[in-house]
């Protein structure tokens, strides 16, 4: 496995991580401050590629999802199904 050194370069025999297929679309995650909550929460969801679009809904089995442009807020116990998309790929959380 190639590594990349200070410079850019890859030095041989050093694992390294990557993801070389374009036809893959990591998975979002939730930044939250907490998993806790008395009053309110507020949930982020993020992407490590910035051109993927991420797509979310509170209720899964309606099918109805919307899309994601900031932080969400709840009051009350939920459940956030979301996933990821780049043109007709996606990744589901």
């Amino acid at each position: 496995f190639p590594s990349h050194d200070k410079q850019g370069g890859v030095q041989s025999g050093f694992p390294s991580t990557g993801v070389q297929n374009e036809d893959f679309v990591a998975v979002p995650y939730m930044d939250m401050a907490t998993n806790k909550f008395k009053e309110s929460l507020e949930i982020n969801l993020k992407h490590i590629e910035k051109s993927a679009e991420i797509w979310y809904t509170f209720s899964a089995a309606s099918n109805t999802f919307k899309k994601y442009t900031g932080p969400l807020n709840i009051t009350e116990s939920a459940t956030i199904t979301f996933y990821a998309s780049r043109g007709n790929k996606k990744a589901v959380w």
